[in-house]
């Protein structure tokens, strides 16, 4: 009996252990899927609903990414009211927009920092979690380059921008959000210099049309230039099935082990 609950504890950390060690993969895994499925809910009809929102714009109670946060997403099954959609492509950036800056919102895509603010008109700014090192939500934007494009979309119209700024700003520096007289531009935020400041990356409006099936299909299929972060975003995904292959082949093992040890006795 005791060498059967030792085998057992040995067994149950092994599994935890690998939990642990996968612990970023699987978390990361989680917010691409929670993305992708608030993506689909991007239609017309939840745009409507989503600018008849109030939206959270409470900057002071934006909460650090983290697993419990992550795991509180998964709970909310409804998601956020979305205004749209965001995609960078030189980098991989593809995200739903939603009203505000709650951490529903950030959680799984771009928040929007102004009550009402429009796309294509002022200056359209969005604000998101950067994760060190990682591929997911705006970390990749640390690699975008001056002239890359931007592009949103309501589904009514799609928008590009490209991009003539990338600069660290002072988080007090709340000024790079105003609207700028004469100009029609977006400003993406998220964080820099681990949280102690931000990255402002912006965008002039150079083009809109428009969305069509055609245009729209042509923005979801769009090339996405392999990078670091592309790179590290597959071999993350490899990571992440080899860890899974290696837990669901350790639990087999054990409950074969139980089994054999319970018809013994």
């Amino acid at each position: 009996m005791k060498k059967f609950f030792k085998r057992f504890l040995v067994s149950i950390l092994m599994i935890i252990g690998l939990v642990l060690i996968f612990n970023q993969q699987i978390m990361e895994f989680i917010v691409g899927q929670l993305s992708e499925n608030q993506i689909e809910q991007v239609t017309k009809s939840n745009i409507k609903e989503g600018k008849a929102s109030k939206g959270d714009f409470d900057f002071e109670d934006v909460k650090p990414f983290s697993p419990t946060e992550v795991g509180k997403g998964m709970t909310n099954n409804y998601g956020f009211p979305v205004l749209g959609q965001l995609e960078v492509p030189s980098v991989g950036v593809k995200l739903p927009i939603g009203k505000g800056v709650s951490t529903s919102v950030l959680n799984k895509g771009a928040g929007t920092m102004k009550p009402d603010q429009q796309m294509g008109e002022g200056n359209y700014s969005l604000a998101g979690h950067h994760v060190r090192g990682r591929y997911i939500l705006f970390s990749p934007l640390v690699d975008v380059k001056i002239g890359a494009s931007i592009y949103l979309t309501d589904l009514d119209h799609v928008y590009k921008y490209k991009i003539y700024s990338k600069e660290v700003i002072q988080p007090s520096d709340v000024k790079t959000i105003d609207d700028v007289e004469g100009k029609k531009i977006v400003t993406l935020i998220t964080c820099a210099d681990l949280g102690t400041k931000r990255w402002a990356i912006k965008g002039e409006l150079v083009d809109t049309k428009y969305a069509t099936k055609k245009n729209l299909n042509e923005l979801k299929n769009k090339k996405v230039t392999t990078n670091t972060r592309t790179k590290e975003k597959t071999n993350s995904n490899y990571l992440f099935i080899m860890g899974v292959i290696v837990l669901v082949v350790i639990t087999i093992l054990l409950l074969r082990s139980l089994v054999k040890k319970s018809k013994k006795k």
